[in-house]
């Protein structure tokens, strides 16, 4: 994982200095401020979604982008992870006193990366068009999301697909920063193109990885959506392990998956404006993970025809 262990040493500053920003807010909220910092550190968890807080630094060096500007965006991206994140939970979860407990907090965190961008970005720059626009795609996923939930109205189509990877939209306020900061704007579409054909196959992998978690929690995703028509079942609440097993022998949607994945590699080779050498490997990363899972799954399946049983993937 080049595209992490050579900026170890700079992650850990830039989650340290949000740690020291949080060890500052009325005591009523350190230790959960602190919590989830630690909770979405790689440097605590080996967090894998390593796109959520190192795309700033993937973007210094092609950009030549000054460290501390870097760290700033970085800070910024930390805590707008957590806002959206922690408020992602709080859609999905059903404790509602818990959810009411977290809200200050929440409200900190977009407080602290709407300040860090204020001091960098003045009220006239460009950045807040694309503030604004990010935040609707953002609202807008996370309605189709909610729509979409506990039916088979969402696929493997890149209709659904390019919705849902606007969740992750505002990450792309870090790309368009380093645009600004170095009057680069005619990088931005490919650069936003870029990032949001690695999203789509970041939530590929995830959504195949968490699909027996999504079940559990009742949250319908792309995936689970091609196994519920695979299995004939119209609601997910029909849906069983079971039928999930079966899904990752006997249907072709890890492939179909891998394809999806592949189609969007060659799409990225061919957006040549601007080159970011970690957010490739990083989207290489993802696809031999994928290329693994298949992997595993044929040999299984060839333990199973032998006269096996069906196993989680």
């Amino acid at each position: 994982m080049e595209y992490y262990d050579k900026h170890i040493s700079q992650v850990k500053e830039i989650f340290d200095a949000c740690k020291e920003i949080v060890s500052k807010y009325p005591k009523e909220f350190v230790a959960d401020g602190l919590k989830y910092i630690d909770k979405f550190s790689p440097i605590e968890n080996k967090a894998g979604n390593y796109i959520c807080y190192m795309l700033p630094i993937w973007l210094q060096e092609p950009f030549n982008l000054d460290r501390k500007i870097v760290n700033q965006i970085a800070m910024a991206t930390v805590f707008k992870m957590l806002y959206f994140c922690m408020q992602d939970d709080i859609i999905d979860g059903e404790e509602n006193e818990d959810a009411i407990r977290l809200l200050p907090l929440i409200n900190l965190f977009f407080l602290e990366f709407n300040q860090i961008y204020q001091k960098i970005f003045p009220g006239d720059s460009e950045f807040w068009i694309y503030f604004k626009r990010y935040l609707q795609d953002w609202a807008i996923s996370i309605d189709f999301e909610k729509k979409t939930k506990h039916c088979q109205d969402i696929n493997l189509t890149m209709e659904d697909l390019s919705i849902l990877a606007k969740k992750a939209a505002p990450l792309k306020l870090s790309a368009c920063g380093a645009c600004i900061l170095t009057d680069n704007m005619e990088y931005m579409k490919s650069l936003d193109q870029q990032i949001d054909k690695v999203l789509i196959t970041l939530q590929l992998v995830d959504d195949w990885v968490d699909k027996y978690k999504d079940l559990k929690d009742n949250s319908i995703t792309p995936v689970l959506g091609e196994i519920m028509k695979f299995s004939h079942v119209d609601t997910l609440d029909k849906l069983e392990k079971i039928n999930i097993n079966k899904a990752a022998f006997f249907s072709h949607i890890p492939k179909q998956i891998e394809s999806i994945m592949l189609e969007k590699r060659q799409e990225i080779k061919e957006l040549t404006e601007i080159d970011i050498p970690d957010l490739i490997l990083f989207n290489e990363d993802l696809i031999k993970s994928m290329e693994k899972i298949i992997s595993n799954i044929e040999f299984r399946k060839k333990e199973i025809l032998k006269g096996g049983f069906y196993n989680s993937i």
